[in-house]
């Protein structure tokens, strides 16, 4: 398992595609990671309509043959199953004539490489394999013989596994897991590191070590004296005593009384200039905060960094995953107004943590709010909008 390599000379590239490549097989598929982060959201959302074990999405994979047994996954298409015999991904006749009506469709389109290069579905059943029902269908809807089947098995509490299954000895292997599985979801397949998520408690923005900006006070004692006028005072008085010069007694006393009115005078002021050092030591901090350089600030609770950009044909909407709001969120909703037109997608944990989705886009204006809701009950939101210039 390893990523498509990127061209020479060009940088340090972002990974757009995943080479599967079994050992000892002739069999290649190259994998588009815009088709997993799509396929991933809708197989994610069918295992998320039923508590337990979740219904089974399925559709035709999209893109080209590119010769020796390889094919390119550039797309795909939904094919909707009404269930009726349940969770598995069981087309009913009439499901089975709208699924070759797309496979026509994309067949006979004229002109354009892409074309049906075979069918995928969702697993949510014991065991990992393709059943007889899937190579029958495989068979009747693409018949070339470099054709793939796409099994995608999701998780609730860790990464989707997906294998691909391919014809060989004159037919597609229904026994046993594929050759070779691999992570369903971009991060892994692009060689990216994984960032383990954090109690909410270790994310908690912490306040920045500022040199306090309050000066140094005297020490007063509680008539309004510091220490070395008590002293003196003291020293005074004693003198005073021992000359018994009642006149100068009187005056020393009444010497002693405007001290310590000037005390009580100097008391409520001390406390003035405290304040007023107080609010200068945060206008310091505050000051300093805004300078200091963004790596080393704190990280903002409440902000996540919602952005969209443009992916090919369609919309790259990414948020920050380390922000701590992402970090305690059980749960999101991203909220896309295309146009006229409303939607909602529900985000889990684990796709909040993936921290991107790309969107295909048919207005030229496209408005995103992602919603999340932490585990303090606590709910916050970004908005983003993409516009085609």
């Amino acid at each position: 398992m390893e990523p498509a390599p990127k061209s020479a000379g060009m940088g340090p590239a972002p990974v757009e595609a995943y080479l599967w490549a079994p050992t000892g097989k002739d069999a290649s598929v190259t994998l588009d990671l815009d088709v997993v982060d799509r396929m991933l959201a809708d197989v994610m959302r069918g295992f998320g309509v039923m508590p337990k074990r979740g219904v089974e999405v399925g559709g035709v994979l999209l893109g080209e043959f590119t010769g020796s047994g390889g094919v390119r996954v550039t797309d795909y298409e939904l094919v909707s199953c009404q269930h009726t015999r349940g969770s598995s991904w069981l087309l009913s006749a009439e499901e089975t004539d709208r699924l070759r009506a797309v496979c026509d469709r994309w067949l006979s389109s004229p002109g354009g490489h892409t074309t049906v290069i075979g069918l995928f579905r969702s697993h949510t059943r014991e065991g990992f394999q393709v059943t007889p029902e899937d190579a029958d269908l495989l068979d009747r809807m693409a018949p070339d013989p470099s054709s793939v089947y796409l099994l995608v098995k999701p998780y609730a509490t860790r990464v989707s596994v997906a294998g691909f299954y391919f014809r060989e000895d004159g037919g597609i292997r229904t026994m046993g897991p594929p050759y070779l599985e691999f992570p369903f979801r971009r991060r892994e397949l692009a060689g990216e590191e994984s960032t383990p998520g954090m109690p909410a408690a270790a994310v908690a923005p912490q306040a920045a070590s500022v040199p306090s900006a309050v000066p140094a006070q005297p020490e007063f004692s509680f008539g309004g004296y510091n220490q070395g006028e008590s002293k003196t005072m003291t020293d005074s008085i004693s003198s005073m005593e021992l000359y018994k010069d009642d006149a100068s007694s009187a005056t020393a006393a009444e010497a002693a009384k405007k001290r310590r009115t000037s005390g009580w005078v100097w008391l409520p002021l001390s406390f003035v200039f405290l304040l007023l050092g107080v609010v200068l030591g945060f206008q310091v901090a505050l000051s300093v905060g805004q300078k200091m350089p963004s790596a080393l600030r704190p990280p903002d609770p409440y902000q996540m960094n919602l952005t969209a950009s443009r992916s090919g044909s369609s919309v790259h909407i990414s948020w920050d995953r380390s922000a701590p709001a992402i970090q305690a969120a059980p749960r999101g909703v991203l909220h896309i107004m295309d146009g006229e037109t409303a939607q909602r997608v529900e985000l889990d944990a684990l796709q909040l943590m993936n921290g991107s989705v790309l969107y295909r886009r048919a207005a030229k204006s496209v408005k995103f709010r992602l919603e999340v809701f932490t585990s303090n009950k606590v709910t916050l939101s970004e908005t983003a909008e993409f516009i085609t210039p």
